[in-house]
């Protein structure tokens, strides 16, 4: 996922999209949104899902969101991102562009960034490193992402090692929801609603709470349940398809693949998590 400077403030399309060509608009710090600006009053953080990948943007439900409410929104979600990841670079967000009044968060719970140290600690898939300009360099920057977990490699793990195979997932919890803690402490002290959730697996969340601060989930939304109903009979719900691009995209994106079953959300999930986000802002600022 390399942006080359020629890529920035442009559209751009992907080769992943085989159901129908769309286009992603790339500002001139690498993300898929408007320009970045102190005025802008909801600020996104997520992963590929949220990024839109395989969407139009009017069908991503960050766009949705926030049309519905009215206000301008800046983007920072990027594919393969995790959680420690987008915290670091909503934390330079704050420094480079200004503090938002409302942080919105859907994240993979099973990915943690890393540096890559040759020949000890490194990664199958190389950098992930994003061109920037000048200061918007730090606010781009980012390092591989990983998924977890299998025990049994780690017993035959050698050097140099791909930190997937010998890093447990209990580490990888830990640190994940430190990152929201500091994410949710900021807001609070700066007068920042945040509202956030984690899209994959909640009960392994309640069950890595059974003895931790039950706190971190004051701000959390649900919305696994919206994931396991698109994961299930996915190749059944292909044949409701028509020829309408939002038909086309009703269940699945553009670069969804019926062979391996690979690929992300489509128009329909979008609608309901934007419409479960819609609901909690609600409830907070009593609209």
């Amino acid at each position: 996922m390399n942006r080359p400077f020629s890529d920035l403030n442009k559209v751009i399309y992907s080769d992943d999209d085989t159901v129908v060509k769309v286009p992603y608009y790339i500002n001139e710090h690498g993300y898929r949104s408007d320009s970045f600006n102190k005025d802008n009053e909801v600020l996104i953080l997520g992963c590929s899902q949220t990024y839109g990948s395989g969407l139009p943007n009017e069908f991503t439900w960050s766009d949705i969101f926030c049309k519905t409410i009215n206000k301008k929104y800046s983007r920072i979600a990027y594919a393969g991102d995790s959680i420690n990841g987008q915290v670091y670079k909503a934390f330079n967000y704050f420094k480079e562009i200004g503090n938002p009044k409302i942080v919105l968060a859907l994240f993979p719970l099973y990915r943690l960034e890393y540096p890559a140290i040759p020949k000890e600690f490194i990664h199958p898939h190389g950098s992930l490193n994003v061109s920037g300009k000048s200061s918007a360099d730090e606010l781009a920057w980012a390092v591989p992402a990983m998924a977890y977990f299998n025990y049994d490699i780690a017993q035959f793990s050698k050097a140099p090692h791909d930190p997937a195979y010998v890093i447990p997932k209990e580490f990888t919890l830990f640190y994940n929801f430190m990152f929201i803690k500091m994410l949710e402490q900021y807001c609070e002290s700066n007068n920042i609603k945040f509202i956030w959730s984690i899209y994959d697996e909640f009960d392994k969340i309640n069950e890595y709470l059974e003895d931790n601060d039950k706190e971190v989930l004051k701000n959390f939304l649900r919305t696994s349940d919206i994931i396991q109903i698109w994961e299930s009979n996915l190749e059944s719900r292909r044949s409701l398809l028509d020829e309408s691009i939002e038909n086309k995209l009703l269940m699945f994106a553009a670069d969804f693949n019926k062979k391996t079953g690979m690929g992300h959300w489509g128009v329909m999930t979008n609608r309901q998590i934007a419409e479960k986000f819609l609901k909690r802002y609600k409830e907070i600022f009593n609209d």
